[in-house]
């Protein structure tokens, strides 16, 4: 039986091996998972999306404790069933930093121990002027966001960079986000019927989240439901953080500039995207825009086709009349403003 001291270190780093093996001997199955697990893990889900730090102030209850860690588990599974990048992203963003809070009050002993268990090598430096040293490529691999974190801010000498303790603890924190994140979506075949119920609830929630804060602001007046199916896919995905291809992007950026979307408004459609870039991205939507020549028009219904865009449910598919996606989404603003002038 694990102690309570053991179960607190488990829930704080779900990494560990001592986190590990609590899965591993509780015998965990999903079939009969319990409704208080599912709870918790459905907890650090919604937490996550909304950008909340997830830390259940638990002292002393071992069973409560055991649920949390056997909740991390569960949690990824029911993140991976929403099929929402954005959220995945999120999920593993929240948890490093959960994690990093944590190290900073950890001993210099079990700080030491979770870097190895997550595969960091590291040496001490001669001089006590810093904490530990690790090689370049190790500190890379972490991908470190923050400027004050890049490598060109960092001591380096010989191969090695030097790290302060707080540098260091954000090493092991980041280390476990980009392991963490390598590991979605999980494969979920066979998850039973209560798990897929659970998902689908949070999939129905975060995708209603996603529309709010675009339909008042962003993009002022435009109303995405009013989209056309191929479009209303690339709103959705570009909201939930999918990785769009290159004519994905094109077709939605030309498709919402031709609607007299600001550009600033379209490059903050893209901030959700992995990997966003600025600069690159005003860049592209100026270009799309006319700033550096010809305005570059939105694909109409035949070139959306040709991209692999079209769906089975556009519009266009059962109405040959129909030749762009931009006049569906006019015909059906147009209808509705009759619609609401009717006495």
């Amino acid at each position: 039986m694990f102690s309570v001291e053991d179960l607190h270190f488990a829930q704080k780093y779900p990494f560990s091996l001592i986190a590990k093996r609590v899965v591993k001997e509780s015998n965990l199955s999903l079939d009969s998972v319990s409704e208080e697990i599912i709870g918790r893990a459905r907890a650090m889900a919604l937490s996550s999306w909304g950008g909340k730090s997830y830390r259940p102030n638990i002292v002393s209850s071992r069973e409560l404790l055991e649920q949390e860690v056997l909740a991390f588990p569960v949690a990824k599974i029911l993140v991976s069933l929403a099929k929402n990048d954005l959220l995945a992203r999120r999920f593993c963003e929240m948890n490093a930093k959960r994690v990093f809070g944590s190290l900073e009050g950890e001993k210099n002993d079990a700080l030491f121990q979770l870097a190895q268990e997550l595969g960091i090598e590291f040496s001490f430096p001669e001089k006590e002027d810093f904490f530990a040293m690790v090689s370049v490529p190790v500190f890379l691999s972490a991908s470190f966001a923050q400027d004050f974190m890049k490598l060109a801010n960092q001591k380096v000498s010989n191969g090695f960079v030097f790290l302060s303790r707080n540098e260091f603890c954000r090493l092991v924190a980041f280390s476990f986000e980009q392991k963490l994140a390598l590991e979605f979506p999980l494969e979920t075949g066979g998850v039973p019927k209560k798990l897929q119920q659970a998902a689908s609830g949070l999939k129905s929630y975060f995708f209603e989240k996603q529309f709010v804060p675009v339909q008042g602001t962003i993009l002022g007046g435009i109303k995405p439901e009013f989209f056309p199916a191929c479009l209303q896919k690339l709103y959705s995905d570009i909201l939930g953080g999918r990785k769009l291809s290159h004519l994905e992007r094109f077709s939605l950026a030309t498709c919402m500039l031709s609607l007299g979307v600001g550009e600033r408004d379209v490059v903050n459609l893209y901030r959700a995207t992995p990997n966003f870039d600025e600069k690159i991205t005003a860049y592209q939507v100026s270009r799309l825009a006319g700033k550096t020549g010809k305005v570059i028009q939105a694909p109409s219904c035949k070139k959306m086709a040709e991209y692999g865009l079209r769906l089975p449910t556009c519009p266009c598919v059962s109405n040959m009349s129909i030749k762009h996606p931009l006049s569906v989404y006019r015909r059906q603003v147009l209808l509705d403003s009759k619609e609401k002038k009717k006495p």
